[in-house]
């Protein structure tokens, strides 16, 4: 496993991308995070925002849900707040630094419908569950569960799955 000390050669090369994003004035923001392997799984989570974490079974399958989950965290957010600057990020032994870089061109949409957003909320009332409740049971900001109810974002299947298994909805119905 590449210590924090080593990891520096990553911060050098995206240097120079983070700064043509910020002359560009693109809508992509680049947050510092720390990955580790923990028994068959690469976990990441970011020091800067609170409960964003992810993981995968490989190094790239944890760094591309990486890119999501802060695309997922940051949409849900009124306020951004400054990045950390990597080197100022302290890291266990077994963790190393890294760079992610949100993705805000991801098509997050499966599905044309807003059916699904409207059964989603139609089952939270009926379940009296609370949109705070559901956030952080799947482990989501809940300005996140709000955009989906309103029609406003659209969920990946995989979250519409455990959406619907939570709340007892049929998700084929709408993907």
């Amino acid at each position: 496993m590449v210590t924090c000390l080593e990891a520096q050669n990553i911060v050098f090369t995206d240097k120079q991308a983070l700064t043509n994003n910020i002359m560009n004035k693109k809508t992509q923001h680049t947050y510092p995070a720390i990955i580790y392997k923990e028994k068959n799984t690469y976990n990441i989570y970011f020091p800067d925002l609170e409960d964003c974490l992810t993981f995968g079974k490989t190094i790239e399958d944890a760094y591309e849900n990486a890119i999501d989950a802060l695309s997922l965290y940051l949409d849900g957010l009124n306020n951004l707040h400054s990045p950390s600057k990597i080197n100022d990020i302290k890291c266990k032994k077994n963790e190393m630094r890294i760079l992610v870089k949100s993705n805000q061109n991801t098509k997050i949409a499966h599905f044309v419908t807003k059916e699904f957003a409207k059964e989603v909320a139609l089952q939270l009332k009926k379940k009296d569950v609370s949109q705070y409740k559901l956030s952080k049971f799947l482990d989501i900001s809940e300005g996140y569960i709000s955009k989906i109810i309103n029609g406003e974002r659209t969920p990946k299947v995989e979250l519409a799955k455990q959406i619907g298994l939570l709340l007892e909805i049929d998700y084929h119905k709408y993907y």
